[in-house]
């Protein structure tokens, strides 16, 4: 698993951080999580930084574009405050695998979801 934290720049574009999200690195998320997952990452947890303890909702761009880059799993983070949140959040890796495949539908995806009996990630 590789963490990828990101935040907004001023300009609105994302750019991955470390060091407690202090430190620029000047990297792309989705680049950075192609890399990740060319080096053998076999999932991406994706954090906003910005939406991080704000419980406004995830940032659905930001997993989106994420999502529709790499093949493997991607975990949101940062910003579910309500259980709506976490619909938007997998209609959005939905969304993004859609464009790669012919992935599920939402509905069967959250029905899957109900019927685990250990935690989702």
């Amino acid at each position: 698993m590789v963490s990828i934290d990101v935040k907004k720049t001023p300009d609105g574009k994302y750019e991955v951080f470390t060091r407690g999200a202090t430190a620029a690195t000047g990297l792309d998320p989705v680049i950075w999580a192609k890399e990740a997952q060319n080096l053998g990452a076999g999932e991406i947890l994706i954090t906003s930084v910005d939406q991080e303890g704000t419980l406004a909702g995830y940032d659905t761009a930001l997993i989106r574009s994420v999502a529709e880059a790499v093949s493997i799993p991607v975990i949101a983070h940062g910003g579910a405050g309500k259980l709506s949140d976490f619909k938007e959040a997998i209609a959005a890796v939905e969304e993004a695998r859609r464009i790669r495949s012919d992935a599920l539908e939402i509905k069967e995806a959250l029905e899957r979801l109900n019927a685990r009996k250990e935690p989702a990630k």
